[in-house]
């Protein structure tokens, strides 16, 4: 997924209409710079920008477009004092004219989306931040889990709500091993699953009784179901799973204590 930037292509087209002023006899040398910019934009916009591995119609006018303005762009082309005649703009906005038919046409057929709020969580913020969908504390306690968090959100964000919840679910299992080491000081037993780890805290009477029955609730409404691949999480399901892992995660984190700090680059978001 890579974000893409309106104001630019709108810049872009805007430039290419300067060449609709261009009048007959006045001096080339006033629109110079207007024809250069115009050249290199739609260069960058067919040769390097996000949008230029789906631009393929209209690639070859774009590129008949930019070679005729680097022809009148380039003063060495010309006399001084050139005047441009019918001729050149017929050429020049007749192959534009041409070029934004096509573009236009193939820029309308592009598979383009806007991404929907999800209740009151910020959609930029879901997209480029999504540890904030759990306790703060997250980040310093159990940092193997902040590509988790991250993905969880983007998840949310576009609508892929299974996934969001095999992200939060991966979260938890990480936070609930650190718990385990915590408050049994033993080795995590296997399979070290949710619901396996939550019946052993409650049989050894280990941690507080709250954690482990949020955590066979979670286990039991959440967490199972999901193992079933005709499952499929809707929005408001997501959603659940957030906000109850949250709670569980917090009652948990409360327990565990910061990682050592390495001096390597701060997990900070």
């Amino acid at each position: 997924m890579q974000r893409i930037t309106i104001p630019w292509l709108l810049d872009t087209m805007n430039a290419l209409d300067s060449i609709r002023s261009l009048n007959v006899n006045h001096e080339i040398s006033l629109y110079w710079y207007d024809l250069f910019n115009a050249k290199s934009l739609i260069e960058a916009l067919f040769s390097s920008s996000v949008y230029h591995p789906h631009l393929r119609i209209s690639r070859h006018k774009a590129y008949e477009l930019r070679d005729m303005l680097e022809r009148y762009s380039n003063p060495k082309n010309f006399t001084e004092g050139y005047r441009l005649t019918d001729f050149d703009i017929w050429s020049l906005k007749s192959t534009f004219e041409q070029f934004r038919t096509v573009f236009v046409a193939e820029i309308a057929a592009l598979p383009s989306y806007l991404i929907t709020q999800k209740e009151n969580y910020d959609t930029e913020r879901l997209i480029d931040s999504g540890i904030g969908l759990f306790p703060w504390d997250l980040t310093t306690k159990v940092p193997q889990s902040i590509n988790d968090a991250m993905e969880c959100g983007r998840c949310l964000a576009y609508e892929v709500y299974t996934a969001c919840g095999f992200h939060t679910f991966r979260i938890v299992e990480a936070v609930l091993r650190k718990y385990w080491l915590v408050v049994s000081k033993e080795e995590v037993p296997k399979p070290g699953t949710i619901g396996f780890l939550a019946a052993e805290l409650k049989k050894k009477a280990l941690g507080d009784e709250k954690v482990w029955e949020s955590l066979q609730q979670l286990s039991k409404l959440h967490r199972n179901p999901l193992t079933h691949a005709e499952v499929l999480l809707s929005r408001d399901e997501a959603l659940g799973t957030i906000g109850m892992a949250r709670s569980v995660m917090t009652a948990m984190l409360g327990y565990i204590p910061p990682e050592p700090s390495t001096g390597g680059q701060s997990t900070d978001l």
